[in-house]
């Protein structure tokens, strides 16, 4: 039978609550139906009955508590999420993802009899099959996250992940480039940019592809823009006269339309007159090959768009991507490197962390100081040449 909805709570009394799961229409009636319960307890108490309501009404009547199983309930915390609304799509794959991976080993094992011990030599099995620090950190962050509802639902009396030291994060590397690689980069781009309008055997559709990817690394290069929001950027929100960028969406990897990550990632980019101009002939020339093609640009039509004017895919481009840095002289570097490039370049040459942090969508100044702490010794070096500088001017003067 299917549940819809995460059903409800409702006090009644000192101690006394009723629980209710919706259950569909009844096909005779085609009313709405409900099954409901009375429970004494604490309102802990009224979780778990809600959940062990659900449960049998989906699954059939569990005998004992001990019965319930890692995976049956992990899977009931993934639907619980899904169906709540509250979560973007990119965590919800991310759950299922973790879960995939914990069901591998602890699928049929006895919620109740998961404990520290057992949780270790998880951790030293997943080691041992490859997986790698960054995979230990978010999957058994996630076995973490998981027994934590079980444990405040009152199906296990505490959670076993808080007596051991769950796997760091392993270290990113911020990669980027100094002013010669980023000019060599764009030295790169229009060299490609050019052939790409010279070769006609490239057809229109394929022509549109290729420049709309060297299009979306001159953007990331000179704005510090995310692939995403490179990729959902639309002509309505790019203002090549005026020579500014509106971030309003951003295009996922699920290939799903979404807001920026934060409010504050919600925000107007510069350009620079090069840039400007590089994108207003774009638009044009898009204009033409689209209309080769035998469709229209419009105010929704993404600037850095597929072979047939729509949003183009995330995997595919990265992929590209890869292609271009290694055949180009910049093996390893990712497109996520171009905003590192442009943020460090930025706050090395004396612009201000909080004009940084408002280019780069930062929702405070410490993360943006956090990244790119790197970049600021050799401004500090130059203050304090210029302190001295000052100071001695001032002595040969008096």
């Amino acid at each position: 039978m299917h549940v819809g909805g995460t059903g409800t709570i409702e006090k009644r009394g000192p101690n006394t609550w009723r629980i209710r799961l919706a259950i569909g229409r009844d096909p005779i009636t085609g009313k709405y139906r409900q099954k409901s319960r009375t429970v004494h307890g604490t309102k802990a108490d009224a979780l778990r009955a809600r959940e062990e309501l659900r449960w049998e009404l989906e699954h059939g009547p569990v005998s004992t508590q001990d019965a319930l199983t890692f995976g049956q309930f992990a899977r009931q915390f993934q639907q619980d999420r899904t169906i709540s609304g509250r979560f973007r799509p990119a965590t919800l794959t991310g759950d299922r993802m973790h879960i995939r991976r914990l069901c591998r080993y602890l699928e049929d094992v006895p919620l109740t009899a998961l404990d520290a011990v057992r949780i270790i030599a998880l951790q030293r099995r997943m080691a041992e099959d490859g997986f790698s620090q960054s995979m230990l950190h978010g999957t058994l962050g996630k076995l973490r996250q998981i027994l934590k509802r079980a444990y405040r639902l009152g199906y296990i009396p505490a959670n076993p992940c808080d007596q051991l030291d769950i796997p760091r994060e392993p270290e990113r590397r911020m990669a980027s480039l100094d002013e010669q690689g980023a000019r060599r980069l764009q030295a790169a781009l229009a060299l490609a940019d050019t052939a790409a309008r010279r070769d006609r055997a490239l057809g229109a559709d394929r022509a549109l592809l290729e420049r709309s990817r060297i299009m979306a690394c001159r953007l990331a290069l000179s704005t510090g823009m995310r692939r995403g929001e490179v990729l959902g950027l639309t002509w309505e929100n790019a203002n090549a006269e005026r020579g500014v960028l509106r971030v309003v969406q951003q295009f996922t990897s699920e290939g799903d339309v979404l807001p920026p990550k934060s409010r504050y990632g919600t925000r107007a980019i510069s350009l620079d007159e090069r840039m400007r101009g590089q994108l207003a002939e774009w638009m044009d020339e898009q204009r033409a090959l689209l209309e080769l093609l035998g469709r229209s640009q419009d105010a929704r039509t993404p600037v850095c768009c597929n072979s047939y004017g729509a949003f183009q895919n995330a995997g595919n481009f990265s992929e590209w991507w890869a292609t271009f840095r290694a055949a180009n002289g910049f093996p390893g570097l990712r497109f996520h490197d171009l905003r590192h490039t442009q943020a460090t370049l930025l706050i090395g040459n004396g612009v201000d962390i909080k004009t940084v942090q408002s280019r780069l969508g930062h929702s405070r100044a410490a993360t943006t100081l956090d990244i790119y702490a790197c970049a600021l010794p050799e401004n500090d070096r130059k203050a304090a040449n210029l302190f001295g500088a000052l100071m001695e001017k001032g002595a040969i003067s008096a």
